[in-house]
């Protein structure tokens, strides 16, 4: 385990803050997941889920998990971020 020190921990909550932004972006119907991806103290990519290309025909957030063959534990339908 790392202790944080509060200048890190400073820099934390400022990635989960624009983690959140990015979550706030999602167009999925179900659960809203965003993702930031740092590179020592930079944030090098970011990202939502939603439909693979955000297309309404592949968008599956209403469909019931037990109508699949396999099973589903994931709670989002969509691309991850």
């Amino acid at each position: 385990m790392k202790i944080i020190s509060k200048e890190d921990e400073h820099k934390m909550s400022r990635w989960f803050e624009e983690a959140i932004n990015e979550a706030c972006k999602s167009t999925c119907l179900r659960t809203k997941c965003g993702s930031v991806i740092v590179n020592g103290n930079k944030i090098i990519g970011r990202g939502f889920n939603s439909p693979p290309a955000n297309l309404e025909s592949q968008r599956k957030c209403l469909n019931d998990k037990l109508s699949y063959r396999e099973k589903v534990t994931d709670k989002t339908c969509c691309i991850h971020a």
